[in-house]
């Protein structure tokens, strides 16, 4: 690994400098959204019900896939929230709460979710 670090310095190239500090900067951009989107859903979110279509369990949670209509516009849409075993996962046709944006129903949790944003 110091290899490489003592070929970029003594590469000098500050276009790859450059680059490299975009990615990373872009990726911590990324998750600046993610979290702030997140955020918006649990704090503003309008609240619903939806019906529970796959239940995944892993060692330690599980992965809910399930699906809800946006009372506004009448379109389903089909999501997956995480949901560790210790808070009883639901079980599949099961109706479950989950929290939507209005102006954006895409960005949607469930209520019980393990939120990226508590990582």
């Amino acid at each position: 690994m110091l290899g490489i670090w003592n070929f970029l310095i003594h590469l000098n190239s500050l276009p790859l400098w450059g680059l490299l500090f975009g990615v990373s900067s872009a990726g911590w951009g990324i998750r600046w959204h993610i979290i702030r989107m997140e955020r918006a859903v649990m704090d503003l979110g309008t609240e619903t019900l939806a019906t529970v279509l796959e239940v995944n369990r892993g060692e330690a949670d599980c992965v809910v896939t399930y699906s809800f209509t946006d009372e506004a516009s009448g379109r389903t849409y089909r999501r997956r929230g995480i949901v560790p075993l210790s808070a009883n996962p639901p079980k599949e046709g099961a109706t479950v709460a989950v929290r939507y944006l209005d102006r954006n129903p895409g960005w949607s949790r469930l209520v019980d979710e393990v939120l990226l944003a508590s990582i």
